[in-house]
């Protein structure tokens, strides 16, 4: 009895493995949120730089950035030294790409 359990142990285990294993395939486009976009394309955040952190990890460089603004939300500022830089940004007029 206790060989027939460890199989299934086993074979789970080795299901999860295998999914792991996997290359998982990231996203060609991500949709930011943001308080303010610049004209350069300076992302202003909610203050915790989650989606820097996130952005800024190995591989989700190749995907292109759009940040979600209102038209009002556009601002010339500075970027700060951790912000990741975004490729564009829509708003309910239009969609730029930079």
């Amino acid at each position: 009895m206790e060989a027939a359990s460890d199989s299934r142990n086993s074979s789970r285990f080795s299901s999860v493995k295998n999914f792991l294993n996997r290359s998982l395939r990231l996203p060609d486009l991500i949709l930011v949120p943001a308080v303010g976009i610049s004209p350069a394309g300076a992302r202003l955040g909610y203050g915790k730089g989650f989606y820097d952190r996130l952005l800024a990890l190995p591989g989700w460089g190749g995907a292109k950035r759009l940040a979600l603004v209102h038209s009002l939300q556009l601002a010339a500022f500075p970027a700060g030294p951790l912000d990741i830089p975004m490729h564009g940004y829509a708003t309910e007029k239009e969609l730029i790409w930079l």
